[in-house]
């Protein structure tokens, strides 16, 4: 409908009105309790496998850490940043063994079990 025809009792408003509800304000006080933290996850090829066969001797390159992902965490603001992490990080092993792949195809030539992975704060990385 135009403008000009909200003649109804139900389409008229007061935007002056205070009109916010219980709900709403505990809802939008809940939202600032809570932060995100962003880490940069990387990962490498275990020491203890970066030695012996030579398979392992083609692989050595992946001794060094090589950034694989982004991780965010939605967190509450009394908790550190690092609390949920090694959780976080252990629940997304299968993605982040994903991305590993995409990142070094090197990677696709290991198990997922033969990585590590580390995590610093994105904003450490100017």
């Amino acid at each position: 409908r135009a403008l000009g025809e909200l003649n109804d009792e139900e389409d008229v408003f007061d935007l002056n009105e205070d009109t916010e509800t219980d709900a709403q304000r505990k809802t939008k006080t809940s939202r600032l309790e809570f932060a995100n933290a962003e880490f940069l996850i990387a990962a490498r090829l275990k020491p203890s496998n970066n030695s012996g066969n030579s398979n392992n001797a083609k692989l050595s390159g992946l001794s060094d850490w090589v950034p694989v992902a982004q991780l965010c965490i939605t967190r509450h603001r009394s908790d550190s940043p690092f609390q949920h992490l090694p959780t976080a990080i252990s629940l997304q092993r299968r993605e982040l063994y994903a991305a590993s792949k995409i990142s070094a195809p090197m990677f696709s030539q290991t198990d997922p079990s033969s990585l590590e992975y580390s995590a610093e704060p994105m904003n450490s990385f100017g």
